[in-house]
C-alpha cells in the first residue's frame, strides 16, 4: 500500500500544487480533507482547501513544490518538500514584492481508502 499511496501523494503536490488543477482534489482527496497548518489554523473541507491554494497560487503564479523525500509507514506519509515562487500578487495582506522566495518544510499526509484526508 505504501507505494499506492506515495503515488497519490506525488499526484497531489504535481497536479494540485504545481499545476493548479484544484478539480484534482476532487478525485485524489477525502471531502474530509483537513490542512493543519499552525500559521493559518485548520482548513476543513476541500472548498476551503481549495481557496487556499488558488491564494497560494494567486500570490505566487509560479509556484513550485519539489518533494525532496517521501517516507511512508502504513496510511501516514512525511513528505519533505522545498517550495519556490515570485511573489506576485497579495499574500495575506503583504503586497507584492516581486522577490523570489524559497522555503522548506515537512508535511504530514494520511491516505485512506486510496484518498488523501
Amino acid at each position: 500500500m505504501s507505494l499506492e499511496n506515495k503515488n497519490t501523494v506525488r499526484r497531489f503536490y504535481d497536479e494540485v500544487l504545481n499545476r493548479g488543477q484544484l478539480d484534482v482534489m476532487d478525485e485524489l482527496c477525502s471531502p474530509d480533507f483537513i490542512d493543519h497548518t499552525p500559521a493559518r489554523g485548520p482548513r476543513a473541507g476541500l472548498a476551503d482547501v481549495k481557496g487556499q491554494i488558488a491564494a497560494w497560487r494567486s500570490a505566487f503564479p509560479d509556484l513550485q513544490v519539489n518533494i525532496d523525500e517521501i517516507i511512508a509507514e502504513g496510511d501516514s506519509l512525511a513528505v519533505r518538500i522545498t517550495w519556490q515562487g515570485t511573489h506576485e500578487g497579495e499574500f495575506m495582506g503583504v503586497p507584492p514584492t516581486g522577490k523570489s522566495i524559497v522555503s522548506s518544510g515537512v508535511d504530514i499526509l494520511h491516505v485512506r481508502h486510496d484518498k488523501v484526508v
